[in-house]
């Protein structure tokens, strides 16, 4: 031995006592003291701090061997080896309480002694290895940033101060003993207890399953969970180690989101169906019912609901900006989860105005990007608690801004397509109105040119029927060109934004009227009636101009293709808040062809009437920009042989107008 181990004996039989040192001494052992008392055995144990003490049970004094033992043991960790004449059951039982690391019976031969010491000093050294080993494990364990807990009978007995965090407790207290299913949602109970059942009959180790918890203050966290057998108080035990990925599940989905949002942006082809893939992206992550889109139109002052899905409301039609809730989220420029109370508040306060059913919950992001307000996302819950809070709120929140950038590229991209739609629909309607210029002005000035050019030269050589025959025709001629010049006037003063819309109250049968009377001589000359069948005098909001247009450029177009002794008509009826204005005739219809392109100039190709009527097909198209640009619709039915109806909307303020008698 390179160092001798240190001795203490305890032992009240001074012989006994001398015979073991001398023993011990020619073993290669160093006897530190004797000592004849368990008082005095405490104080050498502590001061002389031995390798192995060699302790009598029955001593001199008050305390007996096994007292100082159990003393020594409190103070300092050092092996015990009872000494003892006595082997009865008592004594052992009392012996054991203090742990000993062997007996040794008197009287004693070299060589169990030196047996029991060696084995001690072996068992004490591994003893000591484990505790330290204990002691690593313990302070790694409850210094650990993950969950690790101990569940025995299904209960938890054991868990480190980041489970008692992470579950929402004061103390390990508070757990122990309670339920590991008043943790798991009901979902997964009974996919948990089948995995424990493994755990404790087969040993089976769960590794990385990711599930959901609830804690004791309710949160929903999620976890990564696994879980070994193990034993615990002498009884089998499941010991689970439980790591907290809420908050990277929560950036994975954010992550997730944002790359849907921007490639969603990019492969869609118009903001309508962008929002459709917006509603799916978003139903992915958080449970969306009801939601809408709103948009903020700044210079008009008004609030548009492009996209609009409820389980109760019917779509939001366009309106000014005033004191709703969606303008207030949008003036207010952060996310705002409310209650029905909070909404309740915020109308008694003043500073909303709202008639919307009641909610359990509503979910107001706003979209903006910078100072630029592009308007709101709303969502709503109707029926279910909670099912909307802090967690959707939270989630919005941090995709608000590449969803308000995702908004932005395609408003920018449809605006730029619809621009450039219109430079080329402009482009081709520039190209088609100069050559209706210089194609439909062309031949009746030739016609003019050509007669009086007969006149001048010829005057004097032709009948009175011939130059009867020759001014009719420069008369007709003369009145095309009129006619055309109007119509070219009209149309280039529309697409150059020259024509002011003034709507005021219009008296739609006496604008009917004044129609017909204007036009009965060319209803004459073919023989055609013409019958105004409005008798009501309904009253209508528009521009009279463009109306008093719209309805001479329908019947002058019902005169051009009726036969003679045709018939066409003018009737009106309410529809709501709309008033159906219809021009009939029986003349020759149009083909599927011809009803396609009736209103676009680019492809329209102007048709000569029943009396061979030249014109430029204008006319229907100024119709159809007139009636839109007062609110309203028109629309034709026709089939050949069979005659035509076009019949055009407008605002009904919903009362008549009677005439004076």
């Amino acid at each position: 031995m390179n160092e001798k181990i240190k001795i203490l004996i305890v032992e009240d039989e001074n012989i006994v006592a001398i015979d073991l040192k001398r023993t011990l001494e020619n073993l290669g052992y160093e006897i530190v003291e004797i000592v004849r008392t368990g008082e005095k055995a405490i104080e050498k144990a502590i001061t002389l701090f031995p390798d192995l003490i060699l302790m009598d049970i029955m001593l001199d004094g008050e305390l007996t061997g096994i007292d100082a033992a159990r003393e020594i043991r409190k103070h300092v960790d050092l092996p015990v080896i009872y000494l003892t004449a006595f082997a009865n059951e008592s004594t052992l039982s009392q012996a054991k309480l203090t742990q000993p690391f062997g007996y040794i019976l008197k009287p004693f031969d070299e060589k169990n002694l030196t047996s029991a010491i060696e084995m001690a000093l072996y068992k004490h050294k591994l003893d000591r290895k484990l505790k330290e080993n204990e002691e690593r494990y313990r302070r790694l364990v409850e210094k650990s940033p993950v969950a690790i807990g101990i569940i025995s009978g299904r209960k938890i007995v054991y868990a480190n101060p980041y489970a008692v965090q992470l579950f929402g407790a004061q103390s390990e207290e508070e757990l122990r003993n309670k339920y590991i299913f008043d943790f798991i949602k009901e979902e997964y109970a009974n996919l948990i207890r089948e995995r424990m059942q493994k755990i404790f009959k087969e040993g089976e180790v769960v590794e990385g399953r990711n599930e959901q918890l609830r804690t004791l203050d309710g949160r929903i966290i999620d976890v990564e969970f696994a879980a070994i057998p193990t034993i615990y108080l002498d009884n089998p035990a499941t010991q689970v180690v439980i790591r907290d990925i809420t908050e990277i599940n929560k950036k994975e989905k954010i992550q997730q989101a944002t790359l849907k949002l921007l490639q969603a942006a990019n492969s869609t082809t118009s903001l309508d169906e962008l929002y459709e893939v917006f509603h799916k992206i978003l139903a992915d992550y958080i449970p969306v019912k009801n939601i809408y889109f709103a948009f903020y139109d700044e210079e008009k002052g008004s609030l548009t609901f492009p996209y609009y899905h409820d389980q109760i409301e019917p779509p939001l039609k366009e309106r000014k900006f005033n004191t709703g809730l969606t303008e207030y989220v949008i003036n207010l420029g952060r996310i705002l989860l409310l209650k029905q109370s909070d909404i309740d508040e915020l109308i008694a306060s003043g500073k909303v105005e709202t008639s919307c059913p009641a909610v359990q919950s509503w979910l107001g992001v706003p979209l903006q990007v910078h100072d630029n307000k592009l308007g709101a996302i709303v969502i709503k819950e109707y029926y279910v608690e909670n099912q909307i809070g802090e967690k959707e709120k939270e989630f919005l929140n941090s995709i608000i801004f590449p969803l308000s950038r995702a908004v932005e590229k395609k408003q920018i991209e449809q605006e730029r397509k619809e621009y450039t739609e219109t430079l080329k629909r402009l482009n081709e309607t520039k190209d088609k109105f100069l050559s209706l210029i210089s194609h439909d002005l062309k031949s009746p000035f030739n016609s003019l040119m050509g007669y009086t050019e007969i006149l001048k030269n010829e005057v004097n050589d032709l009948s009175s029927d011939e130059r009867d025959i020759f001014i009719g025709s420069i008369y007709e001629s003369t009145r095309h060109i009129y006619n055309l010049l109007n119509d070219l006037l009209e149309f280039s003063r529309f697409y150059l934004g020259l024509i002011k819309i003034e709507p005021r109250e219009i008296k739609i049968k006496k604008l009917v009227d004044e129609n017909v009377k204007l036009l009965a001589a060319s209803a004459r000359q073919k023989d055609i009636e013409m019958k105004n069948n409005i008798e009501n005098h309904y009253l209508v909001l528009a521009e009279e101009d463009m109306i008093n247009s719209v309805i001479r450029n329908l019947l002058t177009n019902a005169i051009k293709f009726t036969q003679k002794g045709g018939r066409i008509e003018v009737s009106a009826e309410p529809e709501g808040n709309r008033l159906l204005i219809s021009v009939s005739d029986n003349g020759i219809g149009m083909d599927k062809d011809t009803l396609r392109t009736i209103f676009d100039i680019v492809s329209k190709k102007s048709r000569p009437g029943t009396n061979e009527e030249e014109g430029t097909g204008l006319g229907l198209i100024l119709a159809k920009e007139f009636v839109e640009k007062n609110g309203g619709e028109i629309s034709v039915s026709s089939e050949p042989g069979k005659g035509s109806i076009f019949t055009f909307s407008l605002q009904f303020l919903e009362k008549i107008f009677m005439p004076e008698p």
